[in-house]
């Protein structure tokens, strides 16, 4: 038997998949088992698979035709036989020694579950996972734990292969929160030992969305549903688990109104922001999901539910048009603005804004977005914004920074800001933030 097995399934990612098995053979452990999994690549990456596992012994190569992320889990699970098993994206990376720091953690805890840190990297720079840290530094986590929850990352967690086998637990068929639906059901079925690990990271690379989007970074109707089908079957695994005699969660109503809050935070928070790359019958399906999940929440969860996004405001609108009717900032577009300022407003992560250009030096059609307006007159006059905002429209804008300026905006102590300085505070307020002096706005 192996002692650690790293499951890692790769489509058509030639370009990174080198770099992810290097970080692999440079760990310092012994008894390392890398299981590559290629889910019928059409660019390259298959071969490129055989070659690896020609070069080295300890690389297995598996091939299936396409069948999605969790087809290719599944089956390099059914392969592993290492005691303890990782799941690693074919993208991603571990840090130097991580793994021997898992494998020594796992033993000392004889424990099912581990969980260490998390680091991303590339597109906006490096960025620590606040609650993978917080996890990470606890000896003994319980399974019902509300911050598990907050933790659906899959490549920062460790499992004992036999406990995952004795569980039946498999990776179900969707394409967003599979990892999360995976990790809570093995939780709520073997009821494991979990324990953190210091010292241990894995590393996730943040691609730059004009290279094309990843799962996480894209919308779309069949997406929103796999969310929503992730979600429900957490929740009917906690409620199952939850009526066993001799559960210990202390608050099983709490617990199952804390995966309401955490359906409905994600709706509005990975694909309502993200809603001008949806179409209306997405966006009508958000609405109604979000309504459902109003309706079974507590008044409390629902007010807590409802303020989480004050930048955004109560309201999830159905249509894009009817979200262009209620813009929060106004963005004056100046003459000559490139086309990747252009895409970068549109790749904000607060999307009521409206921009308003000169009929005169129109570069963009009226029919491109529901939120452009094309004026004769002055653009500050016709605003409807409470914000307005001017740039020089070379460079692009970091897709975090409108939602920034109402953060600032919002807040106590700094909505006295005068609106011509927002542009200025909101990048430096940024820097801060990546440079690890503030946490995410939303404390996760």
């Amino acid at each position: 038997m192996k002692k650690l097995s790293v499951i890692v399934p790769a489509f058509n990612s030639a370009g990174f998949l080198r770099e992810t098995v290097a970080s692999l053979r440079a760990q310092t452990m012994d008894g390392l088992e890398i299981v590559l999994v290629d889910d019928g690549s059409t660019d390259g990456t298959g071969a490129l698979i055989d070659a690896l596992a020609a070069e080295d012994p300890v690389i297995l190569a598996l091939h299936q035709p396409n069948g999605g992320v969790s087809s290719a889990r599944n089956k390099g699970l059914a392969h592993a036989t290492g005691k303890y098993t990782v799941f690693l994206d074919s993208d991603d990376l571990y840090a130097p020694g991580a793994l021997q720091t898992v494998w020594s953690a796992m033993e000392a805890a004889q424990a099912d579950l581990g969980i260490f840190e998390m680091c991303r990297f590339g597109f906006g720079g490096e960025e620590k996972n606040p609650m993978a840290d917080t996890l990470s530094r606890l000896p003994e986590i319980g399974c019902w734990d509300l911050r598990l929850l907050w933790n659906f990352l899959l490549g920062n967690k460790v499992f004992r292969t036999e406990a995952l086998r004795q569980s039946g637990v498999l990776f179900p068929p969707t394409r967003y929160s599979e990892d999360g639906a995976f990790i809570m059901q093995f939780i709520y079925a073997a009821a494991p030992r979990i324990t953190g690990i210091r010292g241990a990271q894995y590393r996730y690379r943040r691609r730059d969305p004009a290279e094309g989007r990843s799962v996480s970074q894209s919308v779309s109707l069949q997406l929103a549903e796999d969310f929503c089908t992730s979600l429900r079957l957490i929740r009917e695994a906690a409620e199952a688990a939850l009526v066993r005699p001799g559960c210990p969660c202390e608050d099983a109503a709490g617990y199952v109104q804390e995966i309401l809050y955490k359906t409905h935070y994600t709706l509005r928070n990975e694909f309502y922001r993200l809603l001008w790359g949806a179409d209306d019958e997405t966006l009508a399906f958000l609405r109604a999901q979000c309504g459902a999940l109003e309706a079974e929440m507590t008044p409390a969860t629902r007010e807590k539910a409802l303020a989480a996004h004050p930048d955004l405001g109560p309201e999830t609108y159905a249509a894009r048009r009817e979200a262009a009717g209620h813009p929060r900032i106004s963005i004056l577009l100046p003459r000559g603005a490139t086309p990747a300022f252009y895409r970068s407003l549109y790749d904000q992560s607060m999307p009521l804004f409206e921009l308003l250009q000169q009929k005169e030096t129109a570069p963009y059609t009226a029919a491109a977005f529901e939120n452009i307006r094309t004026l004769s007159g002055s653009l500050k006059r016709e605003a409807a914004a409470p914000i307005r905002m001017t740039y020089r429209g070379r460079r692009p804008l970091d897709p975090r920074l409108l939602r920034v300026v109402l953060l600032l905006k919002g807040h106590p102590l700094l909505r006295r800001i005068p609106n011509c300085l927002l542009k200025y505070a909101a990048p430096l307020f940024l820097r801060l933030k990546d440079r690890g002096w503030i946490l995410r706005e939303d404390g996760r």
